[in-house]
């Protein structure tokens, strides 16, 4: 199977969509792996480009961008199993932050499900409620550890 979603260092991904605003991060951050989740490669105009990053610890993450010129925490997710940031200069780039393994390869996994079906139907994901639905059923299924039960939907959605 071809993968589609590349996972690369975090420094890698920002240096080729911002100027200078990764550079007030810490090496440890940028080292953690990353790669370019949501929109940005679906839709032909992204508002942004939004990154998922795999960190050891989200309360270091969040300690870390609270200090850091260029870099605003979100705090509209409370109670989820993520921490997103957003760049204050440049192409808008917002980083998605998790500790949490399930998160990170359920993310990874709707990704490359969406640009899979994107290269037959350019259309399908344009529409964010249709990516957040995609992610959310991936996500309740990762998650289940008895593999014969169903994942239960609600209308709470994680984004």
């Amino acid at each position: 199977m071809i993968s589609r979603v590349q996972i690369q260092p975090l420094r890698g991904i920002l240096a080729s969509h911002l100027t200078s605003a990764y550079m007030v991060l810490p090496q440890w951050l940028l080292d953690c792996p990353a790669a370019i989740v949501g929109s940005s490669d679906i839709v032909d105009n992204p508002n942004d480009i939004d990154v998922l990053v795999r960190v050891d610890s989200l309360q270091e993450f969040e300690h870390v961008l609270d200090g850091a010129h260029g870099w605003r925490c979100d705090d509209s997710y409370l109670n989820s199993p993520f921490v997103s940031a957003k760049s204050t200069s440049s192409l808008p780039v917002n980083i998605i932050a998790t500790d949490d393994t399930d998160f990170f390869g359920a993310t990874l996994l709707a990704q490359e499900t969406m640009l899979g079906i994107n290269e037959q139907n350019r259309e399908a994901f344009t529409k964010r409620e249709h990516r957040v639905l995609l992610f959310d059923t991936i996500y309740r299924a990762y998650k289940t550890q008895d593999a014969e039960a169903v994942p239960e939907t609600n209308d709470e959605d994680l984004f």
